[in-house]
């Protein structure tokens, strides 16, 4: 009796549910622990806490630049009223 082969999702850019960036993380882990690099931690760790660093660095940087055009239009606004 043969059982039914349930496909896996597969998600963009991920092989087996890791990622690339997950994949790197593990070869710096690798390299780290194996005292082939001697970099600090922060930078071994870096693939998996980066693109989540890019992406609120990105939004932070929207929301400053949405803040000051809302207050650049306004200082406009009350200029020609006067």
């Amino acid at each position: 009796m043969s059982t039914p082969h349930t496909k896996v999702p597969r998600v963009a850019g991920s092989i087996f549910g890791f990622s690339f960036c997950s994949a790197l993380a593990l070869v710096f882990i690798t390299l780290k622990l194996c005292s082939v690099i001697s970099w600090s931690w922060w930078w071994v760790l870096a693939p998996l806490y980066g693109p989540s660093a890019i992406l609120l660095a990105a939004v932070l940087l929207y929301v400053l630049v949405a803040i000051i055009l809302v207050g650049l239009v306004g200082f406009v606004s009350k200029l020609s009223v006067k």
